[in-house]
């Protein structure tokens, strides 16, 4: 489980979270690393799909899953491509976001 609590309202951390011009800017483990490609379509049944690219060239994937559970500004649940399940909850409380992700 992994939980993170940012100083910003639900609506933004939710379309930073889910909005492929942002999500280009934020998914990346490390500064040599870069996402220069996001889809999402964020509704059950709808699929996301996130390049993961190094910066100089020399490696690249997909990282893609399809929705099994949508509720706005409140949870994301997902299946990867390699079956694995994924489940993000997320609440606002005195102007901070916090999430909450369970693989």
């Amino acid at each position: 489980m992994i939980k993170a609590t940012v100083a910003s309202d639900l609506q933004t951390v939710w379309d930073c979270w889910t909005k492929p011009e942002h999500v280009m800017k934020w998914n990346h483990a490390s500064s040599d690393w870069e996402c220069p490609h996001a889809e999402n379509d964020l509704r059950v049944g709808g699929r996301f799909l996130y390049t993961m690219a190094a910066k100089d060239g020399s490696a690249a994937f997909d990282f893609e899953g399809t929705y099994a559970d949508v509720t706005p500004l409140a949870l994301i649940a997902y299946v990867m491509d390699d079956g694995r399940k994924v489940q993000t909850t997320f609440s606002e409380k005195n102007g901070y976001t916090s999430s909450q992700l369970s693989i």
